[in-house]
């Protein structure tokens, strides 16, 4: 989703429902994450380990080697 500033306009309030749909997070482009669960903790750590897997991911893109991906068995 593109980012659009802070969300106080109900229209972009319904683009971020849209973009999200029934996921628990969700990326913003050139901004960072948005996450949602029942409780703070569990979205707090929703983000935590998915900005980890981005932070990894970037990582291992930079090392400048190959890069194996699993097999999809």
């Amino acid at each position: 989703h593109t980012f659009e500033g802070i969300s106080l306009d109900r229209e972009e309030q319904g683009r971020l429902a849209q973009s999200l749909g029934h996921n628990k997070a969700l990326l913003l482009r050139n901004h960072g994450l948005l996450t949602v669960a029942p409780t703070l903790p569990d979205a707090f750590m929703l983000a935590y380990y998915l900005e980890r897997c981005c932070q990894i991911q970037l990582l291992a893109q930079g090392s400048g080697g190959a890069l194996t991906q699993p097999s999809h068995e």
